[in-house]
């Protein structure tokens, strides 16, 4: 495990397409090139400084040669992970990072958001007020983020995630769980929506209570801290009319297949645990063991089998656990005291045992930082990278999802 520390007070953090986005505890809204940050501190023509690359750059770049089996030779591997044990910590002041920002003009926001994600150079977040979103401007390295704030819709919403062709899931507690989407309505085909295709509506997808949400690969799970969980399955199916009615450069619709509960997936029901979701994994975490079931889409509205029970295992944590969140390099987990990522190799670390976190975000949705967590303290923010995933079998791994491309 490898970290960046930026000194100063933060409220949250982003990292996309070359850009570290940081909303600052005093209201406003900041952008940096990211590589030109890095650079400054590290020359690439230093001894290790694929293992920097591959720790804060291209967090994808390693597992595509893994996937040319160059990891089983026992040399080659050896070497990169002393690259890795080798790299050092890099600091730097808040003062440090303005002479690369992307963001001349200030800006400057009306209240703290709660959550937030990135598609195609739009940035969503979420406030008490409501869902909103600015334009990123990919081109303009004066202003990357744009001053204008535009509102999208009114609804409270507490958790926000970005999933695949721009399809953002939304968690608004006792309002229910809905899907902001630019596309058509895959919960109800027979709605016209040719007059509204690529542009942003939203859907509602359930009245349950919804805490917090997650994508796995199409299909939207739902979880509550008042004991509801459910996984919305969704896939996609050829029609040959889908072109003419609903204006898509595709032959194939995406389709609900149905609504699979607690029960569905483990087969009964647990007081008190904690369900999350990733991809194709789904784990069910209770105070001392961890359940963990596979997950296959293509078996949506067939007779193979959809979840599969893979194992049960102890965890580790003593303490109750509050939130949890799957990524490619393993579990992240919090609990009323502390952090902990559970790795896909099996081990848990315990991010920091003395300070509070104020609060922390992965990337699951991302291609080049997939490997980060970003972990936000008092009086500073932490970026860590998590490298050993690149030499685990991605098929068999239990814990993290399997790594793809995106």
């Amino acid at each position: 495990m490898n970290k960046i520390v930026i000194r100063g007070s933060f409220w949250d953090s982003y990292i996309y397409s070359n850009s570290l986005i940081l909303y600052k505890f005093d209201g406003t809204l900041e952008s940096f090139d990211w590589e030109k940050l890095i650079c400054s501190r590290i020359s690439k023509s230093e001894r290790d400084f694929l293992a920097y690359q591959c720790s804060f750059l291209n967090g994808d770049y390693l597992y595509g040669v893994a996937a040319k089996d160059l990891f089983y030779d026992i040399d080659i591997k050896s070497i990169i992970r002393s690259k890795f044990r080798r790299i050092k910590d890099i600091s730097f002041d808040c003062n440090d990072l303005q002479k690369f920002t992307t963001c001349k003009s200030k800006i400057e926001m009306d209240e703290l958001p709660i959550d937030m994600g990135v598609y195609n150079n739009t940035l969503y977040y979420c406030k008490s007020s409501g869902v909103f979103k600015r334009n990123l401007r990919r081109n303009n390295d004066s202003q990357y983020i744009s001053t204008k704030e535009h509102k999208i819709w009114d609804g409270k919403v507490q958790c926000l995630k970005v999933g695949r062709r721009g399809r953002i899931a939304l968690s608004a507690s006792s309002d229910g769980l809905f899907e902001l989407n630019s596309m058509y309505n895959p919960y109800n085909l027979n709605e016209d929506y040719r007059s509204l295709v690529h542009r942003e509506r939203i859907i509602p997808v359930s009245t349950e209570h919804s805490s917090y949400c997650s994508w796995s690969f199409s299909s939207m799970f739902s979880g509550s801290y008042e004991g509801i969980f459910f996984l919305n399955g969704l896939k996609y199916v050829k029609d040959p009319e889908a072109r003419f009615a609903y204006d898509i450069d595709s032959d194939y619709m995406l389709k609900f297949c149905g609504t699979y509960r607690e029960k569905d997936i483990f087969h009964n029901q647990i007081n008190n645990a904690l369900i999350v979701s990733g991809n194709e994994k789904i784990y069910r975490i209770t105070n001392n063991q961890i359940e963990i079931v596979k997950f296959t889409q293509k078996n949506l509205a067939s007779e193979d089998e959809i979840f599969n029970y893979l194992n049960s295992l102890q965890h580790g944590i003593i303490e109750k656990i509050l939130v949890a969140e799957v990524t490619d390099f393993g579990i992240i987990i919090e609990t009323s005291r502390r952090l902990y990522v559970l790795q896909s190799n099996g081990e848990l670390i315990l991010i920091n045992p003395t300070e509070e976190v104020v609060k922390w975000r992965v990337y699951p949705r991302s291609i080049q930082y997939t490997n980060q967590l970003h972990v936000i303290y008092n009086d500073r923010m932490e970026i860590l990278s998590f490298n050993d995933d690149y030499f685990e079998n991605q098929e068999k791994k239990l814990f993290g999802y399997r790594h793809t491309d995106l």
